[in-house]
This record gives structure tokens, C-alpha cells and sequence, in this order.
């Protein structure tokens, strides 16, 4: 696949989101964590997430509680059920190492335009 900007997007496409991060403080940091939204147009693609090096989290809250997805769940017709990648509000990296001065890298995302 080569990643190349979206100048038009219609309803179905699938779009890659490519957030890229720096350390440009003199020392390194640990527990770094990116978070993202999911705009209400798009539908977050199973699986795609990913970090180099990062544990990666949903949330369906608009971003107050973070969780994998299969332990997510949100409340339809009065009953707690299984959240689906359409309740995603934000996805969550967390770096498992620590982030050395001047590092760089990048998080990913697929999600399909409704």
C-alpha cells in the first residue's frame, strides 16, 4: 500500500491516519501516550491500529475510559452489549519504552468514511 494524501474521499473509502510524534525535550520520557479521536464520519477498521512499540486502548466515551475492545461495552435498548467498531470515539497508544531525546515514530489507523 503506498500512503499518499486523501484529496477525495467518498462514502465506503478506506483512510489511513498516520499520527507522528518527537521527543524534543534534552532528556528522555516515559509513559508517552497518544491519543487520538475517531471522527463521527468514520468507522475505525478492525485490527488496524498500530505502534511500533505501544499497547494500544478504545474508548466509547469520548475518551474518559480506555480499554481494549473486546472488553468495551456500551448500552443499546436498555442492555449493556459488546461495543462495535461504530461506537469507537478515540483510540489510545501508550509507549512501552521510554522515548529517548530526538526519538521519533508514528501511530496508525484505517477507518472507512460512511
Amino acid at each position: 500500500t503506498q500512503l499518499v494524501p486523501a484529496d477525495k474521499v467518498v462514502p465506503g473509502d478506506v483512510v489511513i491516519y498516520t499520527v507522528t510524534y518527537t521527543n524534543v525535550a534534552d532528556e528522555a520520557v516515559e509513559n508517552v501516550v497518544i491519543t487520538n479521536p475517531i471522527a463521527d464520519q468514520l468507522q475505525y477498521v478492525t485490527d488496524s491500529a498500530f505502534a511500533p512499540g505501544a499497547d494500544i486502548e478504545f474508548s466509547v466515551d469520548g475518551g474518559q475510559q480506555f480499554a481494549a475492545l473486546e472488553s468495551l461495552t456500551v448500552e443499546r435498548d436498555g442492555e449493556l452489549v459488546p461495543a462495535r467498531t461504530d461506537d469507537l470515539t478515540h483510540i489510545r497508544w501508550t509507549l512501552t519504552e521510554q522515548l529517548d531525546p530526538g526519538a521519533q515514530g508514528f501511530a496508525r489507523f484505517r477507518a472507512r468514511l460512511n
